[in-house]
């Protein structure tokens, strides 16, 4: 559904990073959710459906004193389901952050590469690129059609910078 959404963090860089898809808690709020729109023609649609737990979040597996998403290979750092992963997974590190009823995308400050690159003209292109990309009218229909996507993040509110709302 989401192929040619536009990749930011590049691939070295994430495969390097030891952060997004490992949780502290097995029922992170972090873990991302699953819109049922978008298992439909997925090729790893009975492996997601496999891994969903409460609320359409990706279960976790408890492994090495810390709790990882149930498709990450702690080996090679690698998504086991990649090139069919959720929106939330082709986002990251952006979020659809909702407070008050407003849907925002919003940035999460812990990734490496955004702490080294939040202030760049490239960074501020891929914004730009993802407003644009956001504001297609499948995408707009996917994101009305699954308001549960967007998650209250206040309580993260020191790991986010809102950048635009939707």
């Amino acid at each position: 559904m989401f192929a040619d959404f536009p990749q930011i963090v590049p691939q070295k860089i994430c495969l390097s990073c030891q952060g997004c898809c490992r949780y502290k808690e097995a029922e992170s709020f972090w873990r991302p959710r699953i819109a049922f729109e978008e298992l439909k023609g997925n090729e790893y649609k009975l492996d997601l459906i496999g891994a969903l737990g409460k609320a359409a979040c990706i279960n976790t597996v408890a492994e090495k004193g810390q709790n990882r998403c149930s498709f990450l290979d702690l080996k090679t750092n690698k998504c086991g389901v990649y090139t069919g992963r959720p929106f939330e997974c082709r986002l990251y590190p952006f979020l659809l952050t909702s407070k008050n009823g407003r849907v925002a995308v919003s940035v999460h400050l812990s990734c490496p590469y955004v702490q080294g690159s939040r202030h760049s003209p490239e960074f501020e292109q891929h914004v730009g690129v993802l407003k644009e990309y956001l504001s297609g009218e499948a995408q707009t229909r996917f994101l009305k059609n699954n308001p549960e996507l967007p998650g209250d993040y206040s309580e993260y509110k020191d790991e986010i910078e809102e950048l635009f709302t939707l």
